[in-house]
């Protein structure tokens, strides 16, 4: 159980792929029929090492997202939780790239979230930081974490997501 200033735990923060290049732990989410979207470990050109994310459009579905969901506890209610990261974009119209946050009951309703929708990544930027936070309510029993690309493009995202409750717990990697 995570005390404030201790890490809440989540799996593989920094992309790392396994040897079939699959990046354990995090669920790949596309609209509709799929096969619009690849979701890698680039390990060329991090923001630091070993990896960052590299979300790239090769086909028309509206978008891609790589997910997980990170256990919570009853005493974190009330708290603000943050996620911050820096993006990378190239060639990113529609939507653009953006860091998801959502507080979900423990059978996954959503009861808060933020999308980034006032300030999407578009275009071709360079890495710039951002963050998303959101107040859990009560009966929040789990927490969604994600990077989103909309539309064409390529997103990047840092090697590691960090999650703080404002009262400064960060998120690390899972203990195997």
């Amino acid at each position: 159980a995570a005390k404030r200033g201790q890490p809440i735990e989540m799996a593989n923060p920094s992309f790392v792929s396994d040897a079939a290049g699959e990046l354990t732990g995090w669920h790949k989410i596309e609209h509709a029929s799929g096969n619009s979207y690849t979701f890698t470990a680039d390990k060329k050109a991090p923001l630091s090492k070993p990896s960052s994310l590299r979300i790239e459009r090769h086909g028309v579905e509206a978008y891609g997202l790589l997910e997980q969901r990170v256990p919570t506890l009853p005493a974190w209610e009330g708290r603000t939780v943050r996620l911050s990261g820096s993006l990378k974009s190239a060639k990113a119209t529609e939507g653009g790239g953006a860091l998801i946050l959502q507080a979900r009951t423990a059978g996954s309703v959503i009861l808060a979230h933020d999308h980034m929708n006032d300030n999407r990544v578009r275009g071709d930027q360079g890495w710039t930081k951002v963050s998303v936070q959101v107040k859990l309510p009560p009966q929040t029993g789990q927490l969604l974490v994600g990077v989103i690309l909309e539309g064409p493009g390529t997103l990047c995202h840092t090697a590691r997501l960090v999650a703080r409750r404002v009262q400064a717990c960060q998120l690390a990697e899972r203990r195997r």
